[in-house]
């Protein structure tokens, strides 16, 4: 008896030490596992805020390009504006005043005057409506860059 005794007690410490050492490698196991997904979540984390950085080095870049844009606008419409004084007053001085009105060279004067003052306008025109274009697309170019952005 006291052998079947001591039988059951080696098989309960033996079925123990199994336990413990299944328990140990669970755990083990729950551990690696966890600083598996501790690292995950650490390069996600990094992922993200390097698609954020880009997000602003993008933003600033498209606020660098408006901000050229804008000085680029702003300086032809300061050179439109003073192209278009220079020419009021060459119109101006084109038309005969009321005592030469009279006389007909006065008049042939006048009138290649004016048509050169048109033809400068014209050209002008052209310059002006080429500027037009160019402005209208390069913002229509940032647009779809900012669009760009916004969508990813």
């Amino acid at each position: 008896m006291l052998r079947v005794l001591g039988a059951a007690l080696a098989a309960a410490v033996f079925a123990l030490g199994v336990q413990t050492w299944r328990l140990d490698s669970a755990q083990d196991a729950l551990h690696e596992q966890e600083r598996m997904a501790a690292a995950e979540l650490i390069a996600a984390e990094q992922r993200n805020r390097a698609i954020e950085q880009e997000y602003a080095a993008n933003a600033r870049k498209a606020g660098q390009i408006y901000a050229a844009q804008s000085a680029r606008v702003r300086a032809d419409a300061d050179g439109a504006r003073s192209e278009l004084e220079r020419l009021r007053l060459a119109v101006d001085s084109g038309y005969p005043n009321a005592a030469e009105g009279a006389a007909s060279a006065a008049r042939a004067d006048a009138a290649a005057r004016l048509a050169r003052v048109v033809n400068e306008c014209s050209a002008a025109l052209s310059t002006v409506a080429a500027a037009s274009d160019r402005t209208a697309a390069q913002l229509a170019g940032l647009q779809a860059y900012v669009a760009g952005l916004i969508k990813e």
